[in-house]
């Protein structure tokens, strides 16, 4: 089986769609594109936040009313960021995929070639030399550590006579992997041995929706929280709020607001609307506070898929970085 490899440039430098302009002047694209921030995590300390970046060069506009971006590809790669929007720095010249920090702040877990690895951070640096490969086979995702830091879930995405697809537990100390359910997303409760998890809702062997649920370790049982039914096919990035009262997740709700972010009450009730302007990934802070990425793929400005900071309720929101680029005529 070929696997994928994160630490490869993008084959695609240029990405084209066909736009016009709103009543504001704003310029409405029609198919998705990808922003230039992904999976902003906010780090245990409160005082840094890392994420995937490449940033934009520039947009051209051609005699059709085309627009393409161009990236800046020298410049891609696994960044920090203060918290207050000071010291953007590059870290790593590559992707970190689905990255995770452990509780203490001291790792980072991500998928690397799809197996799940952990490499330490000293507070400043990664130490790239020393990166532990956890995982050996199928093809890994998601990881997320459990409170003590002893444990990681993470999603098996294959599924054959010798490998069970779905939510597995790695622990750290006895070097194993163990199944412990279907679903994917799995975020543990900071407040008690819960596993928040999505399964997909099936009629007639199609996807119709997708359900949220926990799963106890304690007497190993689960229940469904929330019944997420069609349109929402897509529902990702279940988080817990840091005082585990909350859990946050990206979902389609609708086709006319596009992927947005969501939060309901740790017993699934009080379902909330967060973001009116787009949301593809977000991370709680020590704090409770929100990052996300900014972005609905009909509208560009200097706003449009950076990185922005909120209030756990959705109040106050202020970007923390900006697009630097000129559209050419």
């Amino acid at each position: 089986m070929k696997k994928s490899n994160i630490f490869l440039m993008p084959l695609i430098i240029f990405i084209f769609f066909s736009c016009e302009k709103n009543e504001k002047g704003e310029i409405i694209t029609d198919p998705v594109t990808e922003p230039p921030y992904d999976d902003p995590i906010w780090h245990p300390s409160g005082e840094i936040i890392g994420f995937n970046h490449m940033p934009i060069r520039e947009i051209h506009q051609n005699k059709d009313r085309q627009y393409y971006w161009k990236f800046d590809l020298d410049s891609m790669g696994y960044w920090l960021i203060n918290t207050d929007g000071t010291n953007m720095r590059r870290i790593l010249p590559y992707y970190l995929n689905t990255p995770a920090w452990s509780p203490d702040g001291k790792w980072i877990a991500f998928s690397n070639n799809a197996q799940i690895s952990i490499m330490p951070f000293d507070g400043e640096q990664f130490d790239t030399k020393a990166i532990q490969v956890l995982t050996k086979e199928g093809r890994n995702f998601f990881p997320a550590w459990s409170l003590d830091g002893k444990k990681i879930a993470f999603v098996q995405s294959v599924c054959d006579d010798t490998i069970q697809c779905g939510i597995w537990i790695y622990s750290l100390e006895t070097n194993k992997s163990e199944f412990i359910i279907m679903g994917t997303d799995p975020c543990w409760s900071p407040q008690s041995d819960f596993l928040t998890y999505i399964e997909n809702v099936y009629v007639d062997r199609n996807v119709t929706g997708n359900n949220i649920w926990i799963y106890d370790f304690k007497d190993k049982s689960s229940k469904i929280i929330l019944h997420l039914l069609s349109p929402n096919l897509d529902n990702r990035y279940l988080r817990y709020s840091p005082d585990g009262t909350s859990i946050a997740f990206v979902s389609i709700m609708n086709d006319v607001e596009g992927i947005q972010l969501f939060k309901i009450n740790s017993d699934g009730s009080g379902l909330t609307k967060l973001t009116s302007n787009g949301c593809t990934q977000f991370s709680w802070s020590p704090e409770g506070s929100i990052i996300y990425v900014n972005f609905y793929y009909k509208y560009i400005d200097e706003t449009t898929g950076n990185l922005w900071t909120m209030d756990g309720d959705g109040g106050n929101k202020q970007p923390l970085t900006y697009n630097c680029f000129q559209i050419m005529q």
